[in-house]
C-alpha cells in the first residue's frame, strides 16, 4: 500500500500545478483598485433627485456608470486601466455626465483614491423668441380703451 501513495500524492501535486500553470497563462490582466468620486450632486443649482445618471469618462471611454439611489449625492467607481484597458492611469483627467450633460467639475484619477468632489450641471436655458415670430398683437386703433 506505500508504493501507491507516493505516486498518487506526486500524480496529485503535477495536476495542481498543471492548473496553476494553465491559468496563469490565460494573460489577465492584474486587479487594481478603482479611483471612488462622492459628493454633492446639483442640477441647476438644487440637489439632484435620486435616479440621476453619473458616467464617468476618460478620453472616450466610459469607465463608470451609476444611477444614485440618495437625493442630492453621488458615489462612482472609475475602473483602473488594470481591470478596464484605456481607464484610469494616475493623473488622468475624468469627466463626469450628469443625465448627458457634462458637469461643470472634472477630476483627476488616483488609484484606489476616496476622492471628494461634488458635481453640477445647468441645463440650457429656456428657448427666447425666434426673430421671425410677430410681436403681440396690439388692440386696433379704433378699439376703444377702458
Amino acid at each position: 500500500m506505500k508504493r501507491l501513495v507516493a505516486p498518487i500524492g506526486v500524480l496529485s501535486a503535477l495536476v495542481v500545478l498543471a492548473g496553476v500553470l494553465a491559468l496563469g497563462g490565460t494573460g489577465a490582466r492584474a486587479q487594481t483598485p478603482p479611483a471612488r468620486f462622492f459628493g454633492a450632486l446639483f442640477i441647476d443649482g438644487v440637489p439632484a433627485p435620486s435616479g440621476t445618471v453619473v458616467q464617468a469618462f476618460i478620453g472616450d471611454l466610459e469607465c463608470g456608470y451609476v444611477e444614485t439611489g440618495e437625493e442630492g449625492r453621488y458615489v462612482i467607481d472609475v475602473a483602473s486601466d488594470g481591470t478596464v484597458a484605456g481607464c484610469g492611469l494616475d493623473e488622468a483627467v475624468v469627466v463626469f455626465v450628469i443625465n448627458g450633460v457634462p458637469a461643470a467639475e472634472t477630476g483627476v484619477f488616483q488609484t484606489g483614491y476616496f476622492i471628494a468632489l461634488d458635481l453640477s450641471m445647468t441645463t440650457a436655458p429656456p428657448a427666447e423668441a425666434s426673430p421671425g415670430e410677430a410681436p403681440p398683437a396690439e388692440p386696433p386703433p379704433d378699439m376703444p380703451v377702458e
